[in-house]
C-alpha cells in the first residue's frame, strides 16, 4: 500500500509541474513532403500575423512552444492547408492531419477546446461534401451543355443555397451551444454575414460579457452593434450621394415609396446578370408606388455610366466614386455586390438582397 501511495504523489507532483508560462503543440502531419516548413499564425487586429516556423522531420513530427495568458485563435499553415486551434498556457495540444487529405482534415486532443474544434470540423466536413456534390453535378451539366450555362445555374443555385444555409443554421447551433469557448467565436465568423446579420447580433449579445480584452471578439462586437442600423425592421440610414450628372440627391427624398437601394457595379457580372431582373420589377411596379436607387461602387465613372445605358437603368442612380471604401458602402457594411435593402413607405427595412423572383414575389404580396 505504502508503495502504491508514493507512485499517487509522485504521478500528482509531475502533473503538478506542467508549465503554466506557456502552451505546447505536438504535431504529426502524414504524406507531407519532408522538410516542408509549417507557419505559426496568431491574430492581430483581424490580420494573421506570423510568430514562428519549424521544419517538419522526416516524419512528419513538429512542435511549437507559445505563451498565450488567455485563450487565443492560432492558424497552422502547411503550404494550402490550414489547421485553426485555440491555446492557452498550460494546455498540451496534439494536432494530427494528413497533407494529402483535399479537404484538410486534421484532429486535436489535449483540450476542451480541442474537442470543441474536432467538432465543428465534423460538422464543416458533411456540408462541404454536401456542396461539393452540388457542385460537381452542376459542372456535369455544364460540361454537357455550356450554352445554357445561366439557365443551369438558375435551377441548381436554389438548391446550392439551402444547403449553404443550412451549413450556417448548423454552424450557427454549435456556437451559441458552446459560447463560452472561443471555438465558437471561431465558429461564428465562417457564416455568411449578409445572409445571417441577425444571427450574429444574437451571439454577439450572447457573449458581450466574454472573452474580453481580445482584439478580435472586441472588433466583432462593435461591427455586430453597428449591423443592427441595416437589419429587417430598422430604419435604413439616410445618406446624400451625387448622380452622374452631379445632382445632389438623398435616401430620405425616396419617403412615401418602396425603394429598392441596390449596391452594384459595372464590373460585377452577378449585378450584371441580375439588372434584367430589376428592370422587369420596375417597369411593373413603378406606377404603384415602387422605385429603385442603384448605388454604384464603380470607380470608373465612365463605365458606370455605360453600364446604365447598356443595362438600360432608368431609374435614380448615386455613387461617390470610392469602391467598397466609400462613406456610402461602409455605412451598409457593404462586403460584396449585388447587394440590396427593400424599404418601406417609412424608410423601414422590410427585405434584403431578393433575387431574380424573388423581388418580383415579394413585391407582388406587398405592393396592394
Amino acid at each position: 500500500m505504502r508503495k502504491i501511495s508514493l507512485l499517487l504523489v509522485l504521478i500528482i507532483a509531475l502533473a503538478g509541474c506542467k508549465d503554466k508560462t506557456k502552451f505546447v503543440l505536438n504535431g504529426n502531419i502524414a504524406n507531407a513532403e519532408k522538410g516542408s516548413m509549417i507557419y505559426l499564425y496568431s491574430f492581430e487586429n483581424a490580420e494573421p500575423v506570423p510568430v514562428d516556423s519549424t521544419f517538419l522531420s522526416d516524419k512528419g513530427d513538429f512542435i511549437f512552444q507559445r505563451a498565450a495568458e488567455n485563450p487565443e485563435l492560432f492558424r497552422l499553415i502547411l503550404d494550402y492547408n490550414a489547421y485553426m486551434f485555440v491555446a492557452e498556457n498550460g494546455d498540451e495540444i496534439t494536432l494530427k492531419a494528413d497533407a494529402s487529405d483535399i479537404n484538410g482534415a486534421y484532429t486535436l486532443e489535449g483540450s476542451d477546446d480541442a474537442k470543441y474544434i474536432n467538432e465543428l470540423n465534423e460538422i464543416k466536413n458533411k456540408n462541404a461534401s454536401i456542396l461539393e456534390k452540388i457542385e460537381g453535378e452542376f459542372e456535369e451539366k455544364v460540361a454537357a451543355d455550356p450554352e445554357n450555362r445561366q439557365s443551369i445555374l438558375d435551377k441548381f443555385s436554389p438548391n446550392y443555397e439551402k444547403a449553404k444555409q443550412t451549413e450556417d443554421n448548423e454552424i450557427v447551433k454549435f456556437a451559441m451551444d458552446n459560447y463560452k469557448s472561443l471555438v465558437s467565436f471561431y465558429a461564428i465568423n465562417l457564416i455568411r454575414q449578409d445572409k445571417n446579420g441577425d444571427q450574429l447580433i444574437a451571439y454577439a449579445d450572447k457573449i458581450k460579457d466574454l472573452f474580453e480584452g481580445n482584439k478580435l471578439v472586441d472588433s466583432f462586437k462593435s461591427n455586430a452593434n453597428s449591423m443592427k442600423r441595416i437589419q429587417i425592421g430598422a430604419v435604413a440610414p439616410d445618406f446624400d450621394t451625387y448622380t452622374p450628372s452631379g445632382e445632389k440627391v438623398s435616401l430620405n427624398s425616396f419617403r412615401g415609396k418602396y425603394v429598392l437601394l441596390e449596391f452594384w457595379a459595372s464590373w460585377c457580372q452577378p449585378c450584371r446578370a441580375e439588372n434584367p431582373s430589376i428592370v422587369a420589377a420596375y417597369n411593373k411596379y413603378k406606377d404603384k408606388g415602387f422605385t429603385v436607387f442603384g448605388i454604384s461602387i464603380d470607380k470608373d465613372k465612365a463605365a458606370w455610366v455605360e453600364a446604365i445605358k447598356a443595362d438600360g437603368l432608368t431609374w435614380t442612380q448615386g455613387g461617390d466614386g470610392f469602391g467598397f471604401e466609400g462613406p456610402i458602402a461602409k455605412l451598409y457594411m457593404l462586403q460584396a455586390t449585388p447587394s440590396s435593402f427593400l424599404l418601406d413607405k417609412e424608410g423601414k427595412i422590410i427585405a434584403k438582397n431578393l433575387r431574380g423572383n424573388e423581388l418580383d414575389a415579394f413585391l407582388a404580396k406587398t405592393i396592394k
